[in-house]
């Protein structure tokens, strides 16, 4: 495509300052990167036009942000107009130019659609990047690792574990390959694989070594405070509530520390505190957590989320189990309305909100 007039030091200016903004997301402080790259992105659009590869960097980068900030729509939104400026240069026959962008973009929508539960959307995009990212590497490059990663965890979550599994081992062994160590998410992720697959022995022993890896390279942050919550799931599922409650609430520390409040991953370490809170009978201190669970999820995720259906769920087990059943059948019937608009009938949530809502008729 020929490129459009433009002032060459503002165009550079303004690329400059989305390198910028991504650097201030990567260290913790999303509402200044945003900043940085909606002012680049008004300067690469007065400079260069809003169909050009550099303006779509700056609104994906954007999307970065906000996606660190919990605003899950807002940001998808962003990589979708970025993907669609990429799309115009690629029926140009400039793909070669925007493919190492498309790759990075289709990966992060990927993970924002596996995370509310519209599994064949992630694993399309998730797809088209990892081809996309071997046009660009080769076979067999260690760059495709973490497209193989990000399809791990689409499988993971659509409890696809054998799926997932192998995603994660050819992450791992392309690193290895590569003469380079396995980073703290490779832990992580083959934690939460094992305790969905119900194997908490394994599941402890993968979460100790991402926090201890997380530990020496990232130091106590918002990171560390993931892994954390994957070791309290370990700990939990093999009934220690105890132990799993203070890595959760130790997590919770860490978030408010990291200037994540609003990000969804707040509203899973309030989840499953309330579960192991609930676990030990301290009924009222997991009522709480559940609502203020939901109020971030919706917040974050939307109302009609499968993940407000599960916690639903569990505040509907926990009134049932105080006596209170209205308010359960209640929250049970939320619950199931959402799980069987946005889930497949076999989805383990949606079994599990309507053998609730079944019970608490009967």
């Amino acid at each position: 495509m020929q490129e459009p007039s433009f002032d060459e030091a503002e165009w550079d200016a303004a690329v400059s300052a989305v390198d910028a903004a991504a650097e201030r997301i990567a260290a913790g402080a999303p509402e200044e990167g945003r900043a940085l790259a909606v002012a680049a992105a008004a300067r690469l659009s007065a400079a260069v036009g809003d169909e050009h590869p550099d303006y779509a960097q700056a609104v994906a980068v954007e999307g970065d942000a906000l996606s660190a900030l919990g605003h899950m729509s807002e940001a998808e939104a962003r990589y979708r107009a970025a993907l669609a400026i990429h799309d115009i240069y690629g029926e140009a026959g400039e793909a070669e130019i925007v493919r190492p962008y498309r790759v990075s973009v289709l990966g992060r929508l990927g993970y924002l659609e596996a995370l509310s539960g519209r599994y064949a959307d992630a694993e399309a995009h998730l797809r088209e990047a990892l081809a996309e990212a071997t046009l660009v590497h080769g076979e067999g490059a260690v760059e495709l690792a973490d497209q193989h990663n990000s399809l791990g965890v689409c499988w993971r979550f659509a409890g696809r574990y054998d799926e997932a599994l192998a995603a994660y081992e050819r992450a791992g062994a392309l690193r290895t390959n590569a003469g380079l160590e396995q980073p703290p998410g490779h832990f992580h992720n083959l934690s939460g694989l094992a305790t969905a697959r119900g194997d908490f022995v394994a599941a402890e022993r993968w979460a100790q070594n991402a926090v201890t890896a997380r530990r020496a390279s990232d130091g106590e942050g918002f990171a560390l405070a993931t892994d954390l919550c994957g070791w309290g799931d370990a700990l939990a599922g093999q009934e220690r509530h105890g132990e799993a409650e203070a890595a959760y609430r130790q997590a919770l520390v860490l978030y408010a520390n990291s200037g994540g409040p609003d990000h969804p991953e707040v509203a899973f370490a309030l989840h499953s505190l309330a579960d192991a809170l609930a676990e030990q009978g301290q009924s009222a201190e997991a009522e709480a957590a559940y609502r203020e669970a939901i109020a971030r999820k919706e917040a974050t995720l939307g109302p009609d989320s499968h993940e407000v259906a599960a916690t639903l769920n569990n505040l509907a087990a926990l009134l049932r189990d105080a006596g209170r059943r209205d308010e359960a059948r209640q929250a049970a019937t939320r619950a199931v309305t959402i799980a069987s608009a946005v889930l497949a009938p076999e989805d383990l949530v949606r079994v599990a909100c309507e053998s609730m809502a079944r019970t608490l008729r009967e």
